[in-house]
């Protein structure tokens, strides 16, 4: 029994690249343009220059996420002072 733990018992191997899907901003806002561009980066040897596309999807996304954020929080917080022309 030399060599390890049992066949049964080892790892799976998966081939393919590994691409991170953690907990990062733009994983939570934009989980599937996020992967497909890791995916295509790994894939292609970290060249940026075959994901293009994949990166314009990904920028629109994350750009169109944090708008969205920004106008909720905007939305959230109370006024402090009346605005012009309101009656205190």
């Amino acid at each position: 029994m030399a060599g390890g733990p049992p066949a049964d018992e080892r790892p799976s191997r998966v081939h393919g690249a590994f691409v991170y899907t953690g907990a990062g901003k733009s994983a939570q806002r934009c989980p599937k343009e996020a992967v497909a561009l890791q995916w295509c980066l790994a894939k292609r040897g970290h060249r940026e220059a075959y994901c293009r596309e994949e990166l314009r999807q990904w920028e629109a996304c994350y750009e169109r996420a944090k708008a969205r954020d920004a106008s909720t929080v905007e939305a959230d917080v109370p006024r402090t002072q009346p605005a012009v022309g309101e009656p205190p």
